[in-house]
């Protein structure tokens, strides 16, 4: 099921994939000019992590942790479509927060 959200910068879409493999690759949602493809991965599922490692060979990059979401903890991966990363413009509030920040960075430059 899928389904359209307006959103300020454009349009969120938010769809729910039985299964993913590591041969998902975002090309449709780049095509259309999609900004940014979040995932969400399950970390009690023990595939997540080699799932996780795959999908970053296919440009996804770490985003966050979050606890509880969905019943469990989630894995949040990203997959900016050609959107410049300007780490200067980026508030964080912690040096916790400029360490993964500076990650994604590192993350972002390397997939480039």
């Amino acid at each position: 099921m899928s389904s359209k959200i307006p959103f300020a910068y454009g349009v969120v879409a938010r769809t729910t994939v039985p299964s993913i493999s590591p041969s998902l690759r975002p090309v449709q949602l780049c095509e259309k000019k999609m900004e940014a493809i979040y995932l969400n991965l399950p970390m009690a599922r023990r595939e997540a992590a080699e799932l996780a490692g795959q999908l970053a060979e296919h440009g996804f990059l770490f985003s966050s942790v979050i606890p509880e979401l969905d019943n469990g903890d989630v894995l949040k991966l990203q997959y900016l479509n050609n959107v410049q990363i300007d780490p200067a413009k980026i508030a964080v509030v912690s040096e916790t927060a400029r360490d993964l920040l500076d990650f994604i960075v590192q993350q972002y430059r390397e997939r480039a």
